[in-house]
């Protein structure tokens, strides 16, 4: 019986194979590798992007507390880094998540940007006229305004009285001595006023029962002006002017005014911060202070206010040391007793706002080269509209 020689082709195959089941084995590993690596850096990814969003949140939360105050004379919601620059709010151990609340800085300021709110009507109204300083290292540039009207209330919140209609009940509050017969005296001459200013040192000639004219005086001066700003109203039902606020615009703003030059602006923005908050609540200051002349102020006074009810902003989110963000615009109408976004607008593929050094020395800046934005997770962070 003859025996087959070995073939030596057997072992060959048998490695191949094993090369072969070494290869594929190593593809599956590999592949499985890299899905728990996608998968890890997914997590991550999701975990920075709500982050971002949580973070930015609490910006937003600290911003619609502070509205119910804001808009007044008092400045702590225009510029205030201690409630809105570099504030923690998250802390995992690898890095830290802060918000900043941005608003363009006044177009005479040498500051590029505020921390705090930027309200409407203290921002230049020449159209097509940027709200941003000069000086400003914003990337994107603020939305301008939608118009917003005053809303005539007193600082009680309620509406105002009609000072020239009789169908419009007079307001149970005191009323400086003589002026109730002067309002019936201009009522029923049907005189109508372009703004209660114009009773400012004024009197009104009418009849009495025999015929003869009689001078009413209106007993307004400028000691009780504010009594009279706060409760009455010249505006017809459904008017809705856009007003300046003269306790926050900027002399730039001020002299686009009718009736205020730049050097009578510059007079009120040096005088507003000698004098106290509360003195500024109306209007009466300008003439209390002696700032201008009776006949200026009852010019000017139809195109300006002394309170703003409509703010935007930035509140920036932005991790450390990694350099993710997250920023978005906010508009917000404060005439309610709750205040109301009325856009939310994301703004972070525009970049960072503003230069990191402007928030933290050089040592705590973020460790990349540029900051990135920590994207969306979801759709839910796109741009609202109240």
């Amino acid at each position: 019986m003859t025996t087959r020689p070995p073939n030596p082709r057997r072992p060959g195959f048998a490695l191949l194979a094993v090369l072969v089941f070494v290869f594929l084995l190593s593809m599956v590993s590999a592949s499985l590798l890299f899905q728990a690596t996608a998968d890890e850096a997914a997590s991550h990814a999701s975990a920075d992007s709500e982050q971002a969003w949580a973070t930015v949140l609490s910006g937003i939360h600290e911003v619609l507390r502070t509205c119910p105050t804001a808009g007044g004379p008092e400045p702590d919601w225009q510029d205030n880094p201690a409630r809105f620059k570099h504030q923690l709010v998250h802390d995992d151990g690898a890095q830290q998540w802060f918000f900043s609340v941005l608003a363009p800085a006044p177009p005479d300021s040498l500051a590029p940007v505020r921390f705090g709110l930027c309200d409407e009507a203290s921002l230049p109204q020449k159209a097509g006229e940027s709200s941003t300083s000069p000086g400003a290292i914003a990337v994107a540039p603020f939305v301008p305004p939608d118009p917003h009207p005053d809303p005539d209330l007193t600082l009680a919140g309620r509406p105002r009285c009609r000072l020239d209609d009789p169908a419009s009940p007079l307001p149970s509050d005191p009323l400086p001595e003589g002026f109730t017969n002067y309002i019936a005296a201009v009522r029923g001459s049907r005189t109508l006023l372009s703004h209660p200013a114009a009773v400012l040192e004024a009197s009104i000639n009418v009849p009495d029962a025999a015929g003869a004219q009689v001078v009413v005086p209106s007993g307004i001066t400028s000691e009780n002006l504010g009594v009279v700003l706060d409760l009455f109203t010249t505006r017809p039902a459904g008017s809705a002017p856009s007003l300046v606020n003269v306790n926050t615009a900027s002399a730039v703003a001020l002299s686009q005014v009718p009736g205020i030059d730049l050097p009578l602006a510059e007079s009120i923005v040096s005088t507003r911060t000698a004098i106290a908050p509360d003195r500024r609540r109306t209007l009466a200051w300008l003439v209390q202070e002696g700032t201008m002349p009776a006949d200026v102020f009852k010019a000017i006074a139809p195109h300006v206010c002394a309170r703003s009810y409509h703010f935007q902003c930035r509140v920036a989110a932005y991790a450390l040391p990694s350099g993710q963000f997250r920023v978005f615009e906010l508009h917000i109408d404060a005439t309610a007793e709750a205040p109301k976004i009325t856009r939310l607008r994301d703004v972070s593929r525009h970049g960072f706002p503003i230069d990191f050094k402007l928030l933290v020395n050089e040592t705590e800046a973020p460790q990349a080269s540029a900051p990135r934005r920590a994207d969306p997770a979801t759709p839910r962070h796109q741009e609202r509209h109240g």
